[in-house]
């Protein structure tokens, strides 16, 4: 996977620093489905749809305060994977003994045809200990089952609360990814009163977990939310 990312993604001069925005590539713009970026203003920061800085006209562009939104989807996260525990993915190569064991009964079969050409004591005893250590090795391939290779999921011994603690924003931003949490969120109405500084409009978010079934679809839009923040900063 990670060989055919480097070949399809464009290669810049510039190295890519790390983000310090938690929700790069997991906040959406409902209106048009791209991902909001991280931006600064006098007293704080939000998080916008920069549709048009990727040739796009949005029909609803979304924004909202950071603080707000990455406190909100933080929240929304623990408390439905916060229990469990994280898992990772565990491949198991397989193992055919097959070729081996066609390897050792060739060179048994070149040994039992030299035998009559050890003349001596010492090239017989030499010659019964090559064919004793091949025996031994041929019997053990033969009693070797054949294992296909395999994908496990092993737990990692913590929950994604204890993950989430102990982690700062990179790691946290990871996580999320890794589950494919994704936030949906909608444009603002006008107008409103003091309750709109009191927190965000919940009825203009959603959260879902797994949004991504194609890990490579998923990686490829990180890498490209990742450098278009770049040239935003």
């Amino acid at each position: 996977l990670q060989d055919a990312l480097t070949a399809r993604t464009p290669q810049k001069s510039r190295t890519r620093k790390d983000t310090q925005a938690l929700l790069l590539g997991i906040a959406k713009c409902a209106g048009c489905g791209g991902n909001m970026y991280l931006s600064k203003r006098a007293g704080g920061q939000d998080y916008n749809c920069r549709a048009t800085s990727r040739g796009v006209r949005c029909p609803a562009a979304a924004g909202m305060r950071a603080d707000w939104l990455e406190e909100w989807t933080s929240a929304q996260f623990l408390a439905r994977l916060g229990h469990m525990p994280v898992t990772k993915v565990v491949k198991r190569k397989g193992y055919d003994p097959t070729p081996e064991l066609r390897e050792v009964e060739a060179e048994l079969k070149a040994l039992y045809a030299d035998r009559d050409m050890r003349r001596s004591a010492t090239g017989r005893r030499i010659w019964q200990e090559e064919v004793a250590t091949l025996e031994r090795r041929a019997e053990a391939l033969e009693n070797t089952p054949r294992q296909e290779a395999r994908t496990e999921i092993v737990e990692t011994g913590e929950t994604y609360a204890q993950f989430w603690a102990r982690h700062d924003t990179a790691g946290r931003r990871r996580l999320l990814l890794e589950a494919g949490a994704r936030v949906m969120v909608s444009k603002g109405r006008s107008g409103g009163g003091a309750e709109r500084l009191a927190g965000p409009d919940e009825s203009r978010l959603s959260f879902t977990i797994g949004a991504h079934d194609d890990p490579y679809q998923a990686r490829m839009e990180e890498l490209e939310a990742e450098e278009l923040a770049a040239e935003l900063d």
